[in-house]
């Protein structure tokens, strides 16, 4: 009897994971089939961050950062949004505060309205921080009332993998990564919980597969 109560628990945890990972899947393959959609001219336009130092930029745009800004901008924010909520809860001038301390974070000690206002607009961004050996390869925050990406410079699959990367391959990560990000951001209202456990799992599959990597 004990067998089966344990086999019937396992059999749930697993349609748990399996229902996680459908609404996950559901929400973020239009965000990659748009991203694609966008035109390559565009791409060709934008500047990059130096590349010998993205944790202290001076602010520049990532050319993912404004290819995802301006698909999310075409397709409309969306009312059911955890960054929404924030901006129509917490009023500008607070906003405006936690993006001055986010810059302050960033290197940039006394930014000026423009980047306070860039940082505001953006619906997405990202930023490469030291987190952590422990902590998750990736981290998302809706303070701002925009979609915050933090990557852990201090993550294995960092050091291993993204710190080498050429250009273009690490472009196609961060879209990868905001497009997970704003998934979260459009469910996050609803399944707060079963975002931060999908995040845990996640991170700690990868690990898993990068120890592998390393025993083989």
């Amino acid at each position: 009897m004990h067998s089966d109560r344990s086999a019937d628990m396992e059999a749930s945890n697993d349609s748990d994971d399996a229902g996680i990972w459908k609404k996950l899947a559901d929400v973020i393959q239009p965000q990659i089939q748009a991203i694609m959609g966008i035109n390559a001219s565009r791409r060709k336009n934008v500047r990059s961050r130096n590349e010998e130092n993205p944790i202290n930029a001076e602010g520049e745009a990532l050319e993912s950062e404004n290819i995802a800004d301006a698909v999310e901008k075409i397709s409309g924010s969306s009312h059911n949004s955890a960054s929404f909520a924030v901006r129509q809860e917490v009023p500008r001038e607070e906003r405006e505060e936690r993006a001055v301390k986010e810059l302050n974070r960033r290197g940039i000690e006394s930014p000026s309205e423009e980047q306070v206002n860039e940082l505001l607009t953006r619906r997405v961004s990202i930023v490469y921080e030291s987190l952590g050996k422990e902590a998750r390869f990736v981290d998302v925050d809706f303070k701002l009332g925009t979609v915050l990406v933090k990557v852990n410079v201090n993550h294995l699959f960092f050091s291993e993998y993204v710190d080498g990367m050429d250009g273009k391959s690490k472009t196609a990560m961060e879209l990868f990564i905001m497009s997970l990000a704003m998934a979260l951001d459009a469910t996050e209202l609803r399944n707060q919980q079963q975002n931060e456990l999908l995040m845990t799992v996640w991170d700690g599959k990868l690990r898993d597969y990068l120890k592998q990597i390393h025993v083989d």
